[in-house]
């Protein structure tokens, strides 16, 4: 599930009317994850994870994709990333669209969470990108064994573009309950 958030419906709460939006993405249209966490510190109180199950087949790569529209205008949007501690998980990559797929390496790494003193989930900023008006793709691809080379490990909560910049998630990154990180 995707929800584009304008400002306009924040006017009321006393945030200027500046051209920001956000695209929240939360279900992929398409995964190979097979599997989910309950955590209470999710956004959803789920999220996709590729890891060793009980009794089951330990797989080694997952993908998700996820398709939204950009709205009237399209400009530049910061790319953040709810995920478990990138230096505890399985090496990935991302792309926009048919894009070159880009490292999975934080910019700026905000706002940890810990659930049960040792799952640790982070915001993750990995970079910015010019979208245009119109349909997109945001995907995500998981391969391989985390850098402690013992086993597959990837938890991905929330996908957030912030047009324009200007917000870090906090929480669940619901940008309507964050009014006071708004600049």
């Amino acid at each position: 599930m995707h929800r584009m958030i304008p400002v306009l419906l924040l006017l009321g709460a006393g945030v200027s009317a500046a051209s920001r939006s956000y695209i929240r993405l939360e279900q992929p249209t398409a995964t190979t994850f097979d599997s989910t966490v309950g955590w209470s510190i999710l956004s959803e109180k789920r999220a996709l994870s590729l890891r060793p199950l009980p009794g089951r087949e330990v797989l080694e790569a997952a993908s998700a994709e996820y398709e939204f529209d950009v709205p009237d205008g399209g400009g530049d949007y910061t790319v953040w990333v709810r995920s478990y501690d990138h230096k505890w998980s399985t090496p990935a990559t991302w792309c926009l669209d048919e894009g070159d797929k880009q490292e999975f390496v934080p910019l700026e790494v905000v706002n940890s969470a810990v659930e049960s003193g040792c799952f640790r989930m982070d915001w993750q900023r990995l970079g910015t990108v010019q979208l245009t008006t119109g349909k997109h793709r945001f995907h995500i691809f998981v391969s391989g064994k985390r850098p402690q080379n013992d086993y597959p490990y990837f938890v991905l909560d929330v996908i957030l573009l912030v047009k324009g910049g200007g917000y870090t998630p906090t929480g669940d990154g619901r940008p309507e309950q964050d009014l006071d990180q708004r600049t």
